[in-house]
């Protein structure tokens, strides 16, 4: 069944379609003619094309799914405006990246990459300066799954370049992260091997310290700690990680770089945001603020479903493909990729209404996450596609001869050119200015 947003929209599209047939019906009659009076001679498609071209101009835009307005901080990631997300941003990441961080292979892509990933998804989730900072260098000092470093723990030297860095606030946090022991974090350990949920933070905790034996970790600093992971494992998030799976393997027995088969963990995730919100100074609206956990029998179900349609997308039906990523969507609403995939289809099938809908709701958790849950594709890729599908079943909902806002001039190929800067000129113009994500429901 189609969602809420979905039937309003439909509801107002038939009311509005309906009092336009009306108003042609009186036209014609009054002049004369009447050829509706035989309305089952007509079919659907020329009547709503008649229809449509009778609405007042400033109606049609009711006929259209409106484009979710892009959160300034995703704007700024995607057009990489690192001062915009940290006042020191640009100089910050420059001094960040060493050599050898660009050329070592991380999980999915370079280390430079993931770091300045992590640092992306804390402060599009807009986490304080020192938690986004620490997600730059988060294992700079490795940490307790991380065998891998690029500055010394036990070095006051180390801690001082990192520190003219990062900050002296962030380095601390860094520090930590690279030295304690996350198993003990609110139970971090048995909710990543499903043995239990993360448990709430209590007070302070007596951690194990690989320096110092043991350190005592504020409920603050615990929150951060486990913040800066949640953000650093969604943005390695891949079924056969690089490092993971064969850097620290004597004997690898997979392949580097597998299939691109998203990995499960949302479920570990969801428990330990929800654990960690009352402690945290910014709670993101991942997780419908943290409040909601996804169980893992529903992460694995609903991504086994999206990657069957992947992988067999030519052996299946059209239906089956849609029945499958619906039941994905059901089972874990998190994430936006599987709503893209449903957007297609019913633009395939010429249903533009849905294909509109189901891109706006990608656009909407793509949003809210920052970050891309099927790895093969960057996640301004992921952003960019959505928004050209919302954009490509808007203009065929009023009809127009072309999906996109061609020009009158053709290329060398016979095709009818589109200008880049009117594409996205003309979606952001399109953008809901009344909302903010915040105010999206559905998070």
């Amino acid at each position: 069944m189609k969602n809420d947003g979905f039937r309003c929209a439909l509801v107002i599209r038939v009311a509005l379609l309906g009092w336009a047939v009306l108003g042609l019906e009186a036209h014609n009659v009054k002049n004369g003619s009447c050829p509706l009076r035989n309305a089952t001679d007509v079919p659907a498609a020329a009547l709503e094309k008649e229809a449509v071209s009778r609405l007042p101009s400033n109606a049609t835009d009711l006929l259209q799914v409106k484009i979710p307005s892009m959160p300034s901080k995703i704007e700024h990631l995607l057009h990489e405006r690192w001062d915009e997300l940290d006042f020191d941003g640009r100089t910050m990441l420059s001094r960040a990246a060493s050599p050898a961080a660009y050329e070592f292979p991380h999980a999915r892509d370079t280390f430079v990459s993931h770091l300045r990933g992590t640092f992306g998804i804390l402060a599009a989730w807009d986490q304080p300066p020192a938690v986004k900072r620490t997600g730059l260098l988060h294992t700079a000092y490795s940490g307790d799954l991380f065998q891998f470093y690029l500055y010394d723990a036990a070095s006051s030297s180390d801690r001082a370049k990192v520190a003219s860095v990062i900050g002296s606030e962030a380095e601390a946090l860094t520090w930590l992260f690279g030295t304690v022991n996350r198993d003990m974090l609110c139970n971090f350990r048995n909710s990543v091997t499903k043995a239990e949920s993360a448990s709430t933070i209590e007070g302070p905790a007596v951690i194990t310290h690989r320096l110092n034996g043991t350190i005592t970790m504020s409920e603050r600093d615990i929150a951060n700690i486990l913040m800066v992971t949640i953000a650093d494992y969604l943005d390695q998030m891949v079924d056969t990680n690089g490092w993971k799976d064969h850097h620290q393997v004597d004997v690898p027995d997979v392949l580097y770089p597998g299939d691109g088969k998203p990995a499960v963990a949302l479920y570990w995730m969801s428990s330990v945001c929800r654990a960690i919100r009352d402690h945290l100074e910014v709670v993101p609206l991942v997780f419908r603020r943290c409040t909601e956990v996804l169980s893992h029998a529903d992460e694995t179900a609903a991504r086994d479903r999206y990657w069957d349609v992947t992988l067999h997308e030519k052996k299946m039906t059209a239906d089956r493909q849609i029945e499958l990523l619906r039941e994905s969507v059901s089972l874990n609403p998190h994430v936006g990729e599987p709503h893209l995939l449903l957007s297609q289809l019913y633009f395939r099938q010429g249903d533009y209404l849905a294909a509109a809908t189901e891109a706006r709701e990608s656009l909407e958790k793509l949003y809210v996450l920052a970050s891309a849950w099927d790895k093969r594709r960057s996640y301004g890729q992921w952003v960019g596609f959505a928004r050209v599908m919302l954009l490509r079943a808007n203009r065929r909902l009023l009809d127009m001869s072309h999906s996109l806002p061609v020009t009158g001039i053709e290329n060398a190929g016979g095709l009818p050119l589109v200008s880049l800067s009117s594409l996205f000129q003309t979606s952001k113009a399109k953008e809901m200015t009344s909302a903010t994500i915040t105010e999206i429901s559905t998070f």
